[in-house]
């Protein structure tokens, strides 16, 4: 039996009703997805006329942040390297923010290792005058970078540790993307690299690294033996690990995609050229040390730029959900 020309408007009307209370409904969860969590942005170039050095990008919720996260770029990076169509693009600024958290992307020097003295202090400037405009003080910090950058997290960190920083309270956490961190394996790599005149190398950057330490720290390992002990972050050789001594009580989250296979057949490299090593030492020797929290994320696959090509040396080896729930554990419980 066929339903009346009435019940027929009737339930049209019904389901019409229906569907626009689901859309009311699903409405605000669409409109807060697509909304952006950042409530602004903003550039500060510290030194006037240049907008290389001493410059850093500050993502900012909202409301007055409760905890501050430092970005550092790679070798040769630039404030913008985590925006959307950056070198390394990120959505950890947005997801942070969604949280009540600011990150500020610095860049105390644009070309660094983060070996020398003169970096550390201008990126410990930049933190505590972000801690004061933006935020407060006391507010809970944590630093962590990519390549170079995260070379540059675990020395500042260490640097806090040793109450060397402005502030004078240590890091909340610290976190690095495939960092070199042993100046001594790096010396010995680069300098190899160039020997073997290996035609897949890149001499290039082993020229450049070669150059940096060699400028910052008076030579190689061997000539200026007690300068690598002061400014590089780990010395895997030491009993102690050189300055890795200091991340004893600090949150420590290394990320590395250890492929070697791929270094083999495109840069003619093998484990002692990788920083992978760098990184599984270091959480070694904290571990050793007593740090529960030292840990070591391998993944594989995941290495790929923004351009699409292959590569293990790449931020989006990093599971950013994941990363922002560490962050959030340990600078807002």
């Amino acid at each position: 039996m066929q339903p009346s020309r009435a019940t027929r408007r009737r339930t049209k009307v019904l389901r019409a009703a229906a569907l626009f209370a689901v859309a009311a409904l699903l409405q605000p969860a669409r409109l807060a997805a697509q909304s952006p969590a950042v409530e602004r942005t903003e550039v500060v170039h510290r030194t006037p006329g240049d907008t290389l050095n001493d410059s850093y990008r500050v993502y900012l919720p909202g409301s007055r942040p409760r905890a501050v996260v430092v970005l550092l770029p790679g070798y040769g990076g630039t404030v913008d390297d985590f925006q959307p169509d950056g070198f390394t693009p990120s959505s950890l600024p947005a997801r942070l923010a969604g949280q009540g958290i600011a990150t500020v992307v610095a860049v105390p020097m644009s070309a660094t290792l983060f070996a020398d003295e003169d970096s550390l202090r201008r990126l410990d400037a930049i933190v505590t005058e972000v801690l004061t405009r933006f935020a407060a003080p006391a507010a809970p910090v944590a630093v962590g970078g990519f390549s170079a950058g995260g070379t540059g997290a675990v020395r500042y960190a260490e640097r806090c540790a040793a109450r060397a920083c402005g502030g004078g309270a240590p890091v909340a956490a610290v976190f690095a993307v495939d960092a070199p961190l042993d100046f001594a394996r790096l010396w010995y790599a680069a300098d190899l690299a160039l020997r073997r005149r290996s035609p897949r190398a890149n001499a290039a950057e082993a020229r450049s690294t070669l150059a940096d330490l060699r400028r910052a720290l008076g030579g190689d390992p061997q000539a200026a033996a007690s300068a690598y002990r002061r400014r590089s972050p780990l010395l895997a050789q030491a009993v102690d690990g050189g300055n890795a001594r200091w991340l004893r009580g600090t949150p420590t989250r290394l990320f590395t995609e250890p492929d070697v296979q791929w270094w083999l057949e495109n840069r003619q490299a093998d484990y002692t050229s990788m920083n992978a090593t760098d990184a599984a030492a270091l959480v070694n020797v904290l571990r050793i040390a007593g740090n529960a929290e030292a840990q070591l994320v391998t993944t594989s696959g995941r290495g790929v730029r923004p351009n699409g090509t292959r590569h293990p040396h790449s931020w989006s080896i990093v599971d950013e959900a994941e990363l922002t729930s560490w962050l959030l554990a340990r600078l807002a419980p």
